[in-house]
């Protein structure tokens, strides 16, 4: 197992409501909801240079097994769907650094090419939504959705995760939309 520490990003989000604390606490909440919605674990995550870092994690009660626990942990950016919800989203030096960082190939689905790693970055911004397909975990698959502030940024990404025959790649868009609905909904927790 790789231990990261937190860096910058995290703790200047950190900083950005009344404590570190009360983040968690709100993005726990979320997550609770979430997961009995899809019955799926969910996360929320944060970007930290050009990984995801789960800030929260919930799996749904009547899952006998979910996947790993990552809370507080760097999760590579490029292969899981709320590290490209995050990255489509990043500014040009967090973009800058991952043009010139290797990307780790986890899985033989893993995206380890930087032009195809820009591209579906780039699909990602236009549909508004991201996914893993076995790039980290084989036989794992998540969706992803931005968590929006007020003016429009992203403050974090909300993920739901499950084997590949509980969120099947064929149900990826309409799982998209119906997270995305149920993250306006409640995502406002996190504000």
């Amino acid at each position: 197992d790789l231990a990261y520490e937190l860096g910058q990003g995290v703790l200047q989000l950190a900083g950005s409501v009344n404590s570190q604390n009360d983040l968690t606490k709100s993005a726990q909440i979320l997550v609770e909801t979430v997961a009995q919605h899809f019955k799926l674990t969910a996360n929320v995550a944060i970007l930290d240079e050009i990984y995801a870092v789960n800030i929260a994690q919930s799996a749904p009660t009547e899952r006998f097994f979910t996947p790993r626990q990552y809370v507080g942990r760097r999760t590579p950016g490029h292969a899981t769907s709320s590290g490209k919800v995050l990255l489509a989203a990043a500014d040009d030096q967090v973009r800058a650094q991952l043009r010139t960082t290797p990307l780790e190939q986890f899985t033989q689905w893993t995206i380890t090419d930087q032009q195809q790693l820009v591209d579906e970055l780039d699909a990602v911004k236009r549909q508004g939504w991201a996914t893993s397909n076995n790039e980290w975990d084989a036989d794992m698959t998540a969706v992803a959705v931005p968590l929006r502030g007020l003016s429009g940024q992203v403050l974090a990404a909300v993920t739901i995760t499950g084997f590949t025959h509980d969120l099947p790649t064929e149900a990826f868009a309409e799982q998209a939309a119906e997270l995305t609905t149920v993250v306006q909904r409640y995502g406002r927790l996190l504000e």
